[in-house]
Formats: structure tokens, sequence, C-alpha cells
């Protein structure tokens, strides 16, 4: 491609510019360099006086600039959404577009949907609906029925899954309106998305949407507190068809209805699961205070401290951190391990000044420099434990205090 990119940067007059800056966008898409690519059909795009040419250059560069637009923790890439938006709306109206139109209007809806323009693309859709050629209007239904489910509009997206459905009963969008429409009513009527699955599954779906569609049935059934039915079904999931990110929230879940169930060497076989499977994922650190708080419960300290420690050391900014340190100090009293539970207890108000457990760690600090006859370090810290929580430590406190 390097030998076609440099024919085509060659000086004026170049013969061979059109032809060359082509072959070198075809075959950097090929290689996997889709920007290179973008901008070889971005300037085609602008320099070529052929027009069908030129239609065909826009709508090729907007589709991968559409491919290249990142929504990276919900804010989306604006620069290439602009780019991908000027490439397609310049595709679409030259006269010359011939099939490239259909694609481009396609691209320009899968833009809107991509970038949250919900109401727009809706808004476009009732404009153009009767112009759509045949072979896009498949695909811009869906986007439209899948707006309205964005915006809430549960009724109206039910329609035109509906209309997809019979309009397009053989197209795969018509199979992915099935699955979209489950999504639709476990939004709006959980207690009727469990018939609507079983109806589903008889249709004989591919693998992935047939566990896709079995997720939200245990989504819907934790949703309504049936935890055990919702954890059986969490189970046969590990299984599955589904992505990564999706067979990862789904082991998280079976923990959780574990934890609803209070059912210990459940709990534990479940995080141990997810932290073993999904040793990269952001709530590993969730996974191992669940657990650690289950073998606290089991009175199994050692193997609790460990997975606390883990958290306070690999994990040092997790959301679970100031609980951590609570119960690392609680168990380390429990084991009588007076000094240890007063460092931690330290490192907790070091930390979190404002704690809600602030009180209980004052209070754990003076009892023990109390029965360490450190009076001075005891009134201190008991007095503290009575202004934060009277409720809970004004007795207990003056106790020692007088």
């Amino acid at each position: 491609s390097d030998i076609y990119l440099e024919v085509a940067e060659a000086g004026n007059p170049n013969p061979y510019r059109e032809d060359s800056r082509w072959t070198a966008a075809s075959i950097l898409v090929g290689r996997g360099r889709k920007l290179d690519a973008l901008k070889q059909y971005e300037a085609l795009s602008n320099e070529t006086q052929k027009p069908a040419l030129k239609a065909e250059s826009a709508v090729r560069g907007g589709m991968i600039a559409l491919e290249l637009v990142q929504v990276d923790k919900g804010k989306t890439d604006k620069a290439m959404v602009d780019r991908a938006t000027n490439l397609l709306q310049k595709g679409r109206s030259l006269p010359e577009a011939g099939k490239f139109r259909a694609i481009a209007q396609v691209g320009l809806r899968r833009l809107q949907y991509q970038s949250g323009q919900y109401a727009q693309l809706l808004a476009d859709y009732q404009k153009e609906q009767e112009k759509l050629p045949e072979a896009a209007q498949a695909e811009v239904l869906l986007l439209a029925a899948n707006s309205e489910r964005q915006l809430g509009h549960a009724k109206q997206a039910e329609e035109l899954y509906r209309e997809l459905m019979a309009k397009y009963p053989d197209r795969e969008e018509a199979k992915d309106a099935a699955y979209q429409r489950l999504i639709n009513v476990y939004n709006s009527d959980p207690s009727a998305l469990l018939a609507e699955v079983a109806e589903f599954l008889a249709t004989n779906p591919t693998d992935e949407r047939a566990d896709q569609a079995k997720l939200l049935k245990a989504e819907a059934l934790y949703k309504q507190q049936n935890y055990t039915e919702a954890a059986s079904i969490y189970g046969e999931l590990r299984a599955s068809q589904l992505s990564l990110k999706l067979r990862a929230e789904s082991a998280y879940k079976l923990g959780l209805c574990h934890v609803q169930t209070k059912s210990i060497p459940d709990i534990i076989e479940a995080f141990t699961y997810y932290v073993q499977t999904f040793p990269d994922n952001p709530q590993v650190s969730a996974a191992l205070a669940q657990r650690a708080l289950a073998y606290e419960q089991d009175k199994k300290y050692d193997a609790a401290l460990s997975d606390l420690n883990t958290i306070l050391t690999k994990y040092p900014s997790a959301h679970e951190r100031e609980a951590t340190l609570q119960l690392k100090a609680l168990i380390l009293g429990q084991q009588d391990k007076t000094k240890g539970m007063v460092e931690t207890f330290r490192q907790l108000l070091k930390e979190f000044p404002k704690s809600s457990v602030a009180a209980q760690a004052q209070y754990y600090i003076g009892k023990a420099a109390f029965e360490a006859q450190d009076y001075k370090t005891a009134m201190t810290a008991l007095n503290a434990a009575r202004q934060l929580n009277k409720e809970q430590y004004y007795n207990l406190a003056s106790l020692r205090l007088i």
C-alpha cells in the first residue's frame, strides 16, 4: 500500500492519483489500517471529478468513520461522528450515488443510534420512510424501534418490532427484533417476560440469542426477588455463548443471589469462580469483599483477612476500601490481635475522617487503650465515640470514662 500512497501524493500533474488512492485505500482496509484508509477515501471524495467515484468514496469513507466512532464510557468521539456524518451526507446527496445511497442512509441512521441521537433518528425516519430503498428498510425500521425503546416509549417500540417481524419474517433484522422486543418487555412489564422468553426460545434462536434471552429471564426473576430460580439460570449461563462482559455480569449476579438466600458455601463458591474466571474484571474487588464477608460469617477468619488484604494492596482505590478496613479491624479484634485492630482502625480514620463508622473505630481504639491502662489515649478516643454516636456508644464509653 505504501508505494500506492507515494504515487497518490506525487505532485501535479498526476494522472495516476485517483487509481493509486483507490488501490491504497482497499489494501489499507484489508490490513486493518482503517484510519489511513479513511484519509484516502476522504481525499478521493474531495479531489475526483467523477461523480460516481465521488459518491462511492464518500460512502465508503463514511462507513469506515462510523466503525471508528468510539463510544467510551458513554462519551462519543464527536470529531469522528462529524467526519462520518459529512461523508455519508455527501455520498447520499449525489445523484450518481446508485446503490451507495441506501448504504449511506442506513449508515446515517446507525450513526445517530450509536451516538444516542434517538429523537433525531425517529424524526428523520418519519420523513424518509417512504423514500427508503427496499434494501435499507428492515435495518432502519429496527433502529427506529430500538430508538423508541431507548426513549422509554414501550408501546411505540412494540408496534415497530411487530411490524418488522410481520413484514420481513425471513430477514436477520426480524430475528434481532424478536430479541430486542424481549428487552422492551423486560423494561416495561417484567412480569410478562417469563412467558415471552419461553415463546422466544421455542422459535429455535441461535445459541447466543437463546442465552441472552435466558439472562433477561434471570434478571427479571432477580428483580422479582425470586433468587433461587434466578440462581439456577445464572448457574446454567456459566457454559453459555454470551459475551465475556455478560458472562462476568451473570456470574457476579449468581453470587448476589446466594447472598440474598444466605447460603454461605454457595456464596464462597460463586465468588471464587468469579475471581478465578474474570481476574481482570473491575468488579473483582467487590467479589472479594463479598467472599470475605462470607468467610467471616463462617468464622474462617484467616481466609477473610487474606481477601481483605488483597483488596487493600491490589485495589487501593476500590469503592469497598472503607468497609474492608472496618471488617479487617473487627476480625483482628475477634482474634484478640489488639495491636493490629487498633492500627487498622487508625488507618480507617486517617483515610476516611468522615467515615460513618468513625464512632465504632474510636470506641475500639479507646477500649484497647483503657485495657492497656493508657488512660490519656482512652479518654480522647472514648469521648470522640460518645460525641459521634450517642445512642450506641454513650453508655459503653461513659462506663470506662468514669
